[in-house]
């Protein structure tokens, strides 16, 4: 009797294998790209393929049927995609997948896929336009935007003291007509519209911006100034310099002065100035004082109106003197020199300086050459003390004077280190009768401080102690 063997064999099976063939594709806006991806099955049949998008953190899936105007591909019979005028929506991560009966296969890597495209071009009709006051004008640009939709249209106005965003929708003063025709139109012209300014456009890759385009009021004199901000020293001449242009006759020329909100005009009639004049426009002060500080204008005029200039500060620097001492409080050994030091800062110059001694009620005047000193003068404001004892001890400043005023320094103690006490009476001769009470008053300086206190009587040579007070 024979046997029958039946052998039955079972294959296990995988999902499809997916690769792309690159990882980064740039392509330009309004093209058509293929990404290319390779699937392999070799036991089984693929049933779909599909592709997975992200982009923004969101992720999109295109199959054969996703918008046939956009898409093609994504099939069983022709896996790769074919992504058609192509614009920056379709930035971003692609990834490949196929499904067989055993599953799915999604590619490891992910192509990323750049869009480039052109950003606007602004261009003008015009650079330069000389109007009329009280007409209106527009100002004409063309936009270029081929690769897409614009997203903004914005006007920036220079008025040569700031730039000024213009917002057609807050202002009666400037009319535009759409997106797609960004004309600038100004109402009713005035010396405030002079200026330039500049169209700016942006789309999805980026922003473009057209020419500057002057206008000019017919015919505003023109009017600028050589310098932002000046520094003068106080009781110095400055000259803040102007020029100006106009092709008609000028008939006025002053300056504005701005001190904390307080405007002066400026003529040439103003005592203490030279300039300010058709011929010599510039503004000379002779002597600056510190209400000249300021922020300043200068102004030019004809039949067509005014011209402003750009503000220019002046900064007048001057005061009472600044004294500032190296230290205060200064020991120094008995008997040994010792200079108090000091630096003097002062606009205008000082003239005259002096030292005082302030001791208890009394002040004592130290000039340059006082005995037992030197400096303290204007070459050498420092004082110097030769050989100083207990008498020198005390408080010391000094003064000096400018033509604004007089300045002191902080106070400088000095104290003496190992001098002998300083014993003194109010009086030298007393009277009394006999009977009476006297009291003799008597003052001590020490330092270090005494230890005791004594009286003596003399009479002839006999020395008598009267009293003995030990220190508590």
């Amino acid at each position: 009797m024979s046997s029958l063997v039946l052998w039955i064999c079972f294959f296990a099976g995988e999902p499809p294998s997916v690769t792309l063939n690159t990882q980064y594709f740039s392509w330009e806006a309004g093209q058509t790209v293929i990404l290319r991806c390779h699937v392999l099955s070799p036991i089984d049949v693929i049933e779909s393929v599909f592709w997975i998008f992200e982009t923004d953190h969101k992720l999109k899936t295109i199959t054969p049927s996703t918008n046939p105007e956009k898409y093609r591909g994504s099939s069983s019979s022709y896996p790769s995609l074919i992504v058609l005028n192509l614009t920056s929506s379709d930035v971003g991560s692609y990834r490949c997948a196929a499904t067989n009966k055993f599953g799915t296969g999604i590619s490891e890597t992910s192509l990323y896929l750049n869009v480039t495209g052109l950003k606007p071009k602004v261009t003008t009709s015009k650079h330069f336009y000389n109007a009329e006051i009280g007409a209106n004008l527009t100002l004409e640009v063309s936009i270029y935007s081929p690769h897409s939709a614009l997203l903004s249209v914005k006007w920036i106005f220079d008025k040569r003291i700031f730039n000024q965003t213009i917002n057609f929708n807050s202002s009666e003063k400037y009319i535009e007509s759409a997106m797609e025709n960004p004309d600038l139109t100004i109402v009713n012209l005035t010396v405030d519209n002079i200026g330039n300014y500049t169209c700016i456009a942006e789309n999805a890759y980026g922003i473009g911006k057209s020419e500057q385009i002057m206008l000019l009021i017919k015919d505003i004199p023109i009017v600028d100034i050589c310098s932002e901000e000046y520094n003068a020293t106080y009781g110095d001449s400055v000259t803040l310099e102007c020029k100006v242009s106009s092709s008609n006759s000028l008939n006025a020329i002053y300056w504005e002065r701005n001190s904390n909100g307080n405007v002066v005009n400026i003529s040439a009639e103003f005592p203490g100035i030279q300039g300010v004049s058709i011929e010599h426009p510039g503004l000379t002060i002779t002597v600056a004082t510190l209400s000249d500080s300021g922020i300043y204008t200068c102004v030019a005029g004809n039949k067509y109106g005014i011209g402003r200039s750009n503000p220019t500060q002046l900064f007048v620097k001057g005061g009472i003197p600044v004294i500032k001492v190296h230290a205060t409080v200064i020991h120094v050994t008995y008997g040994t020199n010792v200079t108090l030091h000091i630096s003097i800062d002062s606009a205008p110059q000082h003239f005259y300086i002096y030292w005082i001694k302030i001791l208890s009620n009394t002040t004592e005047t130290i000039h340059n050459g006082s005995i037992g000193t030197t400096g303290g003068s204007l070459l050498t404001p420092s004082l110097t003390i030769h050989f100083p004892t207990v008498k020198d001890v005390g408080i010391y400043k000094c003064y000096a004077r400018n033509t604004l005023g007089i300045g002191s320094s902080e106070n400088m103690s000095l104290l003496i280190i190992g001098d002998l006490p300083l014993v003194q009476v109010q009086l030298r001769e007393h009277t009394a009768y006999f009977g009476d009470t006297i009291t003799i008053n008597c003052t001590v300086r020490s330092y270090p401080y005494h230890e005791r206190v004594y009286w003596e009587k003399r009479d002839g040579e006999e020395v008598t102690i009267l009293t003995l007070k030990l220190k508590e």
